[in-house]
């Protein structure tokens, strides 16, 4: 995953507990986990999977930027603040915080794929999927 995408960046939402994340380079094999790296982790790593940490809201995001062509937005958990009798005392907008750089036919493909995994009978969520319910999903594969 790519800090493109916003997987290594906290995002700036307002929580006390926020993480950029990590995704597995060579160094980090080699340092960290004192192992050397083999040509199967790059794969595993390219789809998310092996030592990659992510938080659920940057995987939220990371997401949300692929199904809406590139913009990535700062999350927010809060819509607006109301007071007793029903006025709006802060209201929060969406803002953009990127503009991811990929290719139009990237993100078709990428989005295709993740209408696959759940909508064709060989994708890997297929018995997950609910009637009259269009939806994506990312799987990992079984331990």
């Amino acid at each position: 995953m790519g800090q493109s995408l916003g997987a290594r960046s906290p995002h700036g939402y307002h929580a006390p507990a926020r993480s950029a994340g990590t995704d597995s380079d060579r160094s980090l094999e080699d340092e960290s986990l004192h192992q050397p790296w083999n040509g199967g982790e790059t794969l595993s790593v390219a789809i998310g999977q092996g030592y990659v940490l992510t938080t659920a809201i940057q995987l939220a995001n990371l997401y949300a930027s692929i199904a809406n062509g590139g913009t990535l937005y700062r999350p927010y958990l809060v819509k607006e603040i109301e007071s007793n009798d029903g006025k709006i005392l802060k209201e929060y907008q969406p803002e953009v915080v990127d503009q991811t750089r990929l290719k139009e036919k990237t993100y078709e493909l990428v989005k295709q794929g993740l209408w696959n995994v759940v909508n064709t009978p060989h994708g890997t969520a297929y018995s997950q999927r609910l009637a009259g319910m269009d939806f994506v999903g990312k799987t990992a594969p079984p331990k």
